[in-house]
């Protein structure tokens, strides 16, 4: 089969999409490439090119190393006599499918309070969005499907007279989608997932997205390079530091209205009650913009400073 992107959904079924990746066959989920490609800054990607703070070659390597897709992407470049402005292009388009892509995301795949399926909601959202139908129909026009055999992993192209194959190997048969279109691809892909009623959800913590494997799941299970650890573990941490820092503010607050309250019940004639009401309800608005990090500790320590003992 020639195509830039070649994929077979023959294990669909356990929700495995496998990429033609041109000199071996490639397992990933169903949703790695259209995560992958939400995930990636296109945008920063341009910018940098065009104040040449990453060349062409580094423009390769970034693909190269985030998905066979966006690899393949590039093919054309070689044909192209002015590269720098064809990769421009390319990433602008590339920014307009991915906003037009979240989009679609945001309002099928992402899960509702709805009791509607993933394919029920994109139907849905496919029937007032007549464009975007349109350039969903258009993604199957723009493939080709073929039954494609692998002899050792490799496409059988007998017409291939440089080819040559181990026939002592396992051979077997895919039924192939190709498309030379991008966003035919992940339109098919996209198209699948709903079928297969698949959601996907912004991360609480990184805010990239991630495939959910339970209603109640918020963070992505993707490791920091920095710290080695999961947005869930490094959301568990945080979570602790907030609750210790929020408990120091609250014990900080009680024990000084504690020692403005006694004075006010010791000495009454020196310290009215009214004074305190005042302090005290100024000192709440200082927890509160503590609590919601509005304010540091030491701030919040300034604007519970007690008045002075008489």
């Amino acid at each position: 089969m020639q195509a830039f992107y070649k994929f077979s959904f023959d294990r669909a079924a356990d929700n495995i999409l496998i990429i033609d990746a041109g000199t071996k066959l490639v397992e990933e989920h169903l949703w790695d490439f259209p995560i992958t490609f939400l995930s990636t800054d296109f945008q920063s990607l341009l910018d940098q090119f065009r104040r040449h703070d990453v060349s062409e070659q580094q423009i390769r390597e970034e693909f190269t190393a985030t998905h066979t897709f966006l690899e393949f992407s590039l093919l054309p470049l070689a044909f192209e006599e002015n590269k720098q402005r064809w990769i421009e292009v390319l990433l602008e388009k590339l920014i307009a499918l991915q906003n037009d892509f979240r989009t679609i995301v945001q309002n099928v795949f992402v899960p509702s309070q709805e009791s509607l399926s993933t394919l029920q909601r994109m139907c849905r959202y496919l029937d007032t969005n007549k464009l975007l139908a349109a350039r969903f129909y258009k993604a199957a026009e723009c493939s080709k499907v073929e039954t494609v055999y692998y002899v050792g992993g490799k496409e059988f192209v007998p017409q291939l007279s440089w080819q040559s194959y181990d026939y002592s190997q396992e051979i077997h048969s895919l039924l192939m989608f190709g498309s030379d279109i991008l966003e035919a691809a992940l339109f098919l892909i996209v198209q699948r997932m709903a079928e297969r009623n698949l959601a996907l959800r912004q991360c609480s913590h990184c805010g990239r997205y991630f495939h959910p494997f339970s209603i109640r799941s918020i963070y992505c299970d993707r490791i920091d390079p920095q710290t080695g650890k999961t947005c869930k573990e490094q959301a568990s941490k945080l979570k602790y530091e907030e609750k210790i820092a929020t408990d120091a503010g609250r014990t900080l607050f009680q024990r000084r209205s504690k020692t403005y309250s006694m004075r006010v019940s010791r000495s009454p004639a020196i310290y009215k009650k009214s004074d305190y009401l005042v302090w005290k309800n100024k000192a709440t608005e200082a927890l509160e913009a503590y609590v919601s990090g509005e304010i540091t500790f030491d701030d919040l320590d300034l604007r519970l400073t007690l008045p002075d003992k008489k």
